[in-house]
């Protein structure tokens, strides 16, 4: 599409909850080689467009969502899960042969320590810092403006245009 001259532009529809930060940002680079091509890139929200569907949206040139779409979460989440309790109670013992400090962290049966999750917390908030950065250019919000949307809150299609996160309320067509 990038060097087809017979396209003007591209039309994204999305419908999703997000995913993980990898993902949504190869998109959103996607879109940005698109645009810098000259191609304009609308997207259209379906019933759900939230944290990396909001990301991969933040880059289009207009943002659309229904009335009823559910847009915003913009913010970044680790989930880990630990069954290092169940096994004690259960009596199952784990044993961790590292080459490292840090290897096996993500690991369910062990607990995260202080430094696994400091270190998880600092990773995080690099990429919320530059989630926030991405909705505050590219809908030309000031800080205050951005971190007020950008608490993980879920948002109407009208309350998203209400907060400058969508362009217009309308469908698809």
């Amino acid at each position: 599409i990038k060097n087809n001259r017979e396209y003007r532009g591209v039309i994204l529809r999305i419908n999703s909850p997000g995913g993980s930060v990898l993902a949504s940002d190869r998109i959103y680079s996607a879109i940005k080689r698109l645009k810098s091509s000259g191609k304009k890139v609308y997207t259209s929200m379906g019933a759900i467009a939230t944290s990396g569907g909001y990301y991969v949206a933040a880059n289009s040139d207009q943002i659309f969502a229904n009335y009823t779409s559910i847009t915003g979460s913009i913010g970044v989440l680790s989930s880990l899960t630990s069954f290092s309790t169940l096994g004690d109670e259960l009596g199952i013992s784990n044993t961790h042969l590292k080459t490292g400090k840090y290897i096996g962290m993500y690991s369910a049966l062990t607990p995260l320590n202080h430094d696994e999750e400091t270190m998880i917390r600092q990773y995080q908030d690099r990429f919320y810092q530059a989630f926030v950065q991405k909705v505050r250019s590219n809908r030309y919000l000031n800080n205050k403006e951005a971190y007020i949307v950008a608490q993980g809150q879920i948002l109407s299609g009208d309350q998203a245009k209400r907060f400058k996160l969508i362009d217009q309320v309308g469908g698809v067509y």
